[in-house]
């Protein structure tokens, strides 16, 4: 289940998601990067992942 273009639930944890440009996916050795938001909660998750994602 996704809710928004940048987030994912993994169980019930939800997760910034990433797309790594094509030019830097030898580098990065991925093509999607995610990093826990740390939170089961919808409105949390959007507002934590503005400042993960701009990082």
């Amino acid at each position: 289940m996704t809710s928004g273009s940048n987030l994912k639930v993994r169980g019930s944890v939800y997760y910034a998601r990433l797309k790594v440009p094509v030019e830097l996916h030898h580098l990065m050795g991925t093509k999607v990067l995610f990093r826990s938001l740390n939170t089961k909660d919808r409105r949390t998750a959007n507002v934590r992942k503005l400042a993960v994602l701009s990082q």
